[in-house]
C-alpha cells in the first residue's frame, strides 16, 4: 500500500497588485460608467494604509488621468492611517463640499490597500481592493 501524501496543494503563490494600479482602475471605471468628465473633479482624496515609497502619494499617480484633460487644479491629499485612512479621506471630501471653499465641482474619494500578513492566523484576512466614491451636492 502506498503512503498517503500530506499537504498536497498549492505550495507557493505570489500575486502583486500595487495600490496605484487598483486606484487607477477604479477611478477610470467610475468616470466612464457615470460619464463624469475629468474637468468636473475639484478634489481628490486618497485613503490607504500603504505608502508607495514613503515620499510619493497615490494621488500623484492618479493625477495623470486628469492632467491629460487639462485639469491640474485639484485639491486633496493622501490620508495614510491604517484602517482609518479611507474614512478620513471621505470626511475631508464631504467637509470640502460643505465649506465655502467648494466651487461646485465634484470630490472624488479613493480608498485602496493591499494587505499581506505574515504566516499565521491573520493571513487569510489579507487581500487587495479599491473603491472610488463621487461626492457632491
Amino acid at each position: 500500500m502506498a503512503t498517503q501524501q500530506k499537504n498536497v496543494g498549492i505550495l507557493a503563490m505570489e500575486i502583486y497588485f500595487p495600490p496605484t494600479c487598483l486606484s487607477l482602475t477604479v477611478v477610470t471605471a467610475l468616470l466612464e460608467k457615470y460619464a463624469i468628465g475629468p474637468k468636473q473633479i475639484g478634489r481628490l482624496e486618497v485613503g490607504s494604509e500603504t505608502v508607495i515609497d514613503k515620499s510619493k502619494s497615490i494621488k500623484t499617480f492618479l493625477m495623470q488621468i486628469f492632467e491629460k484633460h487639462g485639469n491640474t487644479d485639484i485639491e486633496g491629499v493622501d490620508s495614510t492611517n491604517a484602517c482609518y485612512g479611507g474614512t478620513a479621506a471621505l470626511f475631508n471630501c464631504v467637509n470640502w463640499v460643505e465649506s465655502s471653499s467648494w466651487g461646485g465641482r465634484y470630490g472624488l474619494v479613493v480608498c485602496t490597500d493591499s494587505a499581506v500578513y505574515a504566516e499565521g492566523p491573520a493571513r487569510p484576512t489579507g487581500g487587495a481592493a479599491a473603491i472610488a466614491m463621487l461626492v457632491g451636492a
